[in-house]
């Protein structure tokens, strides 16, 4: 991380390893689509993020740029760049508000979406906190190193894998966003680690199997992925190395 006045500069990377055991409804075999590899696939992906804080007019401007490839089990994939640009419509003590647009090469539809934030205080305890579209909670501020929270967030997993099907290609995208309306609890246990617990319940708002170049993501998958929705515990430590 780098942070000079106007400028900051941000490395990140994480890893996923989605393991599953899939089978066919009808004849209870393993499933065709995921028979390559029935043990799961591995994700990597890094991303560097540069944000530049200036004006305009008289109201602030964030403007982000990044950078972001990624990989699996064969080997390395993608690299695509992502914009923003965020104006602070309303800063003050209690409350935010802000707007802006967001772009992302490689999809060929939607590429550019609208993002408003809105933050607002109603007493030194409860606050709402909104980022469209991902994210809406009501916090609860108990204590100085604790808060729950309620709402929902909508999130993405993806991954590449191989099918089993000799007619679709021979490695897929698997992309799947969620809706997932739960509670938080939110932890400080000192200046470098912080404990979170989410609960609640997960619905698919669409998934499926899409091209490796990942144009069509934002239309419909050659292979369509249903979900019941189902409940969903998470917990997790984190590390500041910075504080």
């Amino acid at each position: 991380m780098l942070l000079l006045r106007n400028f900051s500069l941000y490395a990140n990377g994480h890893f996923n390893s989605y393991q599953f055991e899939a089978s066919d409804k009808v004849t209870d075999n393993i499933s065709t689509v995921f028979s390559r590899n029935q043990g799961g696939y591995n994700y990597y992906e890094g991303t560097i993020t540069g944000t530049y804080r200036t004006k305009i007019g008289n109201k602030p401007l964030l403007l982000t740029a990044t950078g972001a490839g990624d990989g699996w089990n064969k080997g390395f994939e993608k690299v695509q760049g992502m914009l923003s640009a965020i104006v602070v419509l309303k800063q003050s003590a209690t409350t935010s508000l802000c707007a802006g647009l967001y772009g992302t090469t490689l999809y060929d539809k939607l590429p550019v979406i609208p993002i408003i934030t809105y933050w607002h205080q109603f007493n030194p305890d409860l606050s709402i906190d909104i980022t469209l579209p991902s994210r809406t909670y009501l916090r609860y501020q108990f204590s100085n190193n604790q808060r729950f929270s309620i709402g929902a967030s909508m999130e993405n997993e993806h991954f590449y894998m191989e099918s089993g099907i000799e007619t679709l290609p021979k490695v897929s995208f698997f992309n799947k966003t969620t809706i997932k309306p739960g509670i938080v609890y939110e932890y400080i246990i000192n200046n470098h680690f912080y404990l979170t617990a989410r609960a609640g319940a997960a619905a698919i708002i669409k998934g499926g199997l899409y091209k490796r170049n990942r144009k069509s993501v934002n239309g419909d998958p050659y292979v369509e992925f249903t979900q019941p929705m189902t409940p969903f515990f998470n917990l997790g430590f984190s590390y500041n190395l910075f504080k």
